[in-house]
């Protein structure tokens, strides 16, 4: 059995919107954006996703 499945159901967490977590959320949504942008302009397939957030985490610091 998963995890899940024994522990039962999983309660979700909302995130806040401001302090740390908005900080958190808003780099991202910043990685998610270059990446798809480097991916549609080079012209890969979806599956070249997490090497476009590596590079555009990269590229930021």
């Amino acid at each position: 059995l998963c995890e899940p499945c024994v522990f039962g159901k999983q309660n979700r967490v909302t995130f806040s919107k401001s302090g740390r977590n908005g900080v958190v959320e808003r780099m991202n949504k910043t990685l998610n954006e270059r990446a798809k942008s480097m991916r549609a302009h080079a012209g890969l397939p979806k599956t070249f996703w997490v090497n476009a957030v590596s590079i555009a985490a990269y590229l930021i610091s």
